[in-house]
């Protein structure tokens, strides 16, 4: 296994092409109730660890060579900026990748760390809230530990953790009826590990925080959440209580509605900032159920997405063959007929395949250099 330049731009390219049908998927009102949160989790992770992963496989990925754009982008990235340095634009992007990506993960665990310590340290009062938590539990059948802190430096109700559940309510002086909706929606986060799945795309972002793509998709896939958790916790309710569920929810959020109006058709009085509340109602009042066809499809198209990037590549040529390198057999590939350039700056081996007149490079890996330790090897120091 090879990992290069080429690997990581083909990589980022097919996986910022898949993220983006992921987006419009999950979109759309008519697909969104269609497919379970954890398929679209499924394809986060395998498209997550392929993009970890920007690697070929040479003796099974078939190679696809471009001859104008990426030599120039190859070249422009790896000319040093001034000369006898070393210092070239992708190792700069290189540093700064790394660095950042190491200074947002420490923030991100430094966070959860500190927020563990401050909940340990906040006592839970045994009060009516407690008991109308407890109810809702056993509703739910909620089989886990999880306890109520109740502060006013929280805006609205909360739930965090991981191994250990917190639910945080603030001072607003909710009814029991809003009481057991908002704890329903809160256990659900819990129960359906909402917050793993968060804390997987949050690590996804820390370490690709340059890719506007990635920024897309997880403000959906966090919109979805809420679609889930939503489905989850007021899915089996009626529709009255689907209707009071809503209203709780508003009311959370601090949308003004009108007693006599419809949460059913709620549209009009949500502006263009709180579309994604209309969609969370919508969606909870269609009773759509999941569908097995489009799950299927979605999981069979992100193991073909990772599977068809491992297998087939495209990469950079130095220049366009007169002859296509696939028709040229192994056998025909001997020390009198070729050899290797190793352009040690750029750490790339090139293999020259010479016809009559003709002269043929292709960019190899080091593995594939290594398997034809037979063939002339000339090392290109740097100018």
């Amino acid at each position: 296994m090879d990992i290069n330049i080429t690997s990581f731009l083909w990589v980022n390219a097919a996986g910022c092409l898949f993220l983006i049908f992921l987006v419009l998927l999950t979109r759309s009102l008519k697909t969104i109730p269609r497919i379970p949160v954890q398929a679209i989790m499924f394809s986060v992770v395998l498209v997550g660890l392929r993009l970890f992963i920007p690697a070929e496989f040479p003796k099974m990925t078939k190679i696809y060579n471009i001859y104008t754009t990426l030599p120039a982008i190859y070249a422009i990235a790896n000319t040093p900026l001034k000369d006898g340095t070393g210092i070239t634009p992708s190792l700069i992007f290189k540093a700064i990748w790394a660095a950042v990506s190491i200074l947002l993960l420490a923030r991100y665990f430094y966070n959860i760390i500190k927020i563990d310590r401050i909940v340990k340290c906040i006592p839970e009062e045994k009060n009516h809230a407690r008991d109308i938590l407890e109810t809702t539990m056993r509703e739910m059948g909620c089989d886990f530990n999880v306890r109520l802190i109740q502060t006013n430096t929280v805006e609205f109700p909360a739930e965090y953790g991981f191994f250990g559940q917190t639910v945080f309510l603030n001072g607003y002086n909710y009814t029991d009826e809003e009481l057991r909706y908002i704890f329903m929606h809160e256990l659900a986060h819990f129960k359906y590990y909402t917050n793993h799945m968060r804390a997987v795309m949050d690590i996804m972002l820390a370490v690709f925080w340059w890719n506007p793509v990635v920024h897309l998709f997880a403000h959906y896939f966090n919109e979805n959440i809420e679609i889930y958790t939503d489905r989850c916790a007021a899915g089996k309710l009626s529709k009255s209580e689907k209707s009071a569920y809503m209203r709780c929810i508003l009311k959370v959020s601090e949308i003004i509605y009108p007693s006599d109006t419809d949460p059913f058709i709620i549209e009009p009085l949500i502006n263009s900032t709180d579309k994604f509340m209309f969609k969370r109602f919508k969606i909870l009042a269609s009773n759509k159920k999941h569908s097995i066809v489009i799950t299927a499809g979605l999981v069979t198209a992100s193991v073909v997405f990772v599977i068809a990037t491992s297998l087939y590549q495209v990469q950079l040529g130095w220049q366009p063959p007169a002859r296509e390198m696939q028709n040229i057999t192994p056998d025909m590939i001997t020390p009198e007929t070729s050899f290797i350039v190793y352009k040690k700056q750029e750490d790339i081996y090139i293999l020259h395949y010479t016809e009559e007149d003709l002269d043929i490079p292709v960019f190899i890996t080091k593995e594939q250099a290594e398997e034809r330790s037979d063939l002339p090897i000339i090392i290109e120091e740097s100018p």
